[in-house]
């Protein structure tokens, strides 16, 4: 089965960078295969922003983490010529909806409750949390486990990994795991200076 084609919101890489959780867990399912990744320059533009001028991470380790997705990522849109179909409420989401639909992604994760959640589906796309996304790709590895896991998805709670359910690591997931956990440190760092200073 081909894995989902999946669009990260912001939001949901700011917080796998910083905070770990759900978000940096779909990265690891990145890392694992179990879902391709494709990024949006407009996502990225507003992630080296927050990461360099809100959290003060030094912009040399924000190349760095802008480095690893491309090279994680299946695929990498821009922004279509004229203005985006007026969906959401909000003009910078209505551009990450149209590169989703661009990119034919079968998802947008987002943590973004005002504007984007509330669609559910946009043109076929569906709109969802970091976790009801890592336990709908759950059920879809584990086939026994479907029942407890769309349970969990309705709770947005994350099942536990199935005996015999582990996922086989693709060609240098081991490395781009490690990678993964070094930036994370770094980002959760730069989150907790910015909390103590509140600048």
């Amino acid at each position: 089965m081909t894995p989902p084609r999946v669009l990260c919101d912001t939001n949901v890489l700011v917080s796998a960078f910083i905070a770990g959780g759900p978000p940096s867990r779909v990265i690891e399912a990145a890392i694992d295969g179990r879902v391709e990744l494709v990024l949006a320059d407009p996502v990225l533009d507003e992630l080296e922003r927050v990461l360099t001028v809100k959290l003060g991470l030094e912009p040399q380790r924000v190349s760095e983490i802008v480095a690893f997705l491309d090279g994680l990522a299946c695929a990498r849109v821009g922004v279509s010529a004229g203005a985006p179909e007026p969906v959401s409420g909000d003009a910078d989401d209505d551009v990450i909806l149209a590169c989703g639909g661009d990119a034919r992604v079968q998802t947008i994760v987002s943590g973004d409750r005002k504007h984007l959640l509330p669609l559910v589906e946009y043109r076929g796309i569906r709109i969802l949390t970091p976790q009801a996304l890592l336990a709908a790709t759950f059920a879809q590895a584990v086939p026994a486990c479907t029942a407890a896991a769309m349970h969990w998805v309705n709770s947005l709670v994350l099942p536990a990994p199935c005996e015999g359910g582990e996922m086989p690591l693709i060609p240098g997931a081991e490395v781009r795991g490690k990678e993964l956990s070094g930036l994370m440190a770094l980002g959760k760092r730069a989150a907790g200076a910015y909390n103590e200073t509140g600048t």
